[in-house]
This record gives structure tokens, sequence and C-alpha cells, in this order.
């Protein structure tokens, strides 16, 4: 039932936030205090069946005090891209790290799988949109051993005087 329950409350963000990218002039998205260490080892959590059956473990290395960021769309983006490791690393381990002003990923892949087939298709490009709004910048890396992203706010929140 809670697991019913999450992804319910995770497709109503997710059409939420789809709505807004859809919006020629999307509305400012308020922002809240969120502890984005606290944040992503629950994303971790609720995604670990998909490596269940994986010699795989996830690391957070988190260096961030709870800040304000507009916690649904960082949570989108995130979950996308926790979802991507999970679902595409190799054996080994997938490093998240966070600090107040970025989120990174990185995992294994396997070298003979081709990059095209790493799946990081739509979800990326959710990520790439959410970044685009919100004037994050957003890098996304692939090389015959590892896939990397990194989503970095720190600039678009000076330029509006957040921190």
């Amino acid at each position: 039932l809670q697991r019913a329950s999450r992804a319910n409350a995770n497709m109503m963000a997710l059409s939420e936030s789809l709505l807004w990218l859809a919006r020629q002039h999307p509305d400012k998205v308020r922002q809240s205090k969120v502890d984005l260490g606290s944040l992503c080892a629950t994303l971790v959590d609720e995604l670990a069946y998909l490596a269940a059956h994986k010699p795989v473990t996830v690391h957070i290395d988190n260096h961030s005090d709870p800040i304000s960021i507009e916690r649904e769309l960082f949570r989108i983006a995130s979950i996308n891209l926790i979802r991507n490791a999970l679902t595409y690393s190799a054996p080994g381990a997938i490093e998240i790290k966070i600090t107040n002003g970025q989120f990174s990923i990185a995992n294994p892949i396997d070298s003979d799988v081709d990059e095209n087939q790493i799946g990081f298709g739509l979800g990326l490009q959710l990520v790439e949109r959410i970044a685009g709004q919100l004037n994050w910048h957003f890098e996304f890396q692939c090389d015959a051993q590892m896939a990397k992203a990194v989503i970095n706010w720190e600039a678009a929140h000076k330029m509006t005087g957040e921190s």
C-alpha cells in the first residue's frame, strides 16, 4: 500500500512538472528548505529494487546543509538520474556527491554496451528541460567505463540572490 501511495505521489509530481514545463511562460516555482542528503537517501531506498539482483552499492557523499531549492523539480531530476544509474550500472559503486550548489552521480557501465543503449533518453531530456527552465547547469558525460551526470544550481541561485 505504501509503495502504491508513493507511486501515486510520484506520478502527480511528475504530471505537475510536465505541465509546468509545457507552459509558454512557466510560473516561478516555490522553493523550500530541503535536506538533499536525506532526500537522495530516500530516493535510493525507494528505487533499490532496480539493482536488487546486481552487485551494486550506492555511496552518498553529502556536504550540503539544508538549502532552499525547487524541491519537487529537484526531486524529479534526481530520481531520473538515480533510476538510470541503478538500472544501467555495471557491477561496482554508484557515487552520489552533494554540495550546497551541486548534485552529481556517477556509475560504472559495461564497456560492451553501446552508449546509445544506456537508457538516458526520455529521463535525461526531462532533466535537461527542468535544468534549462531553472537556469541550472546540467551536464552528462559517458565513456567506455563511466556515466556521470551533474546538476549545478549555484550560479542560478546567485543570480536571484537565494542560497
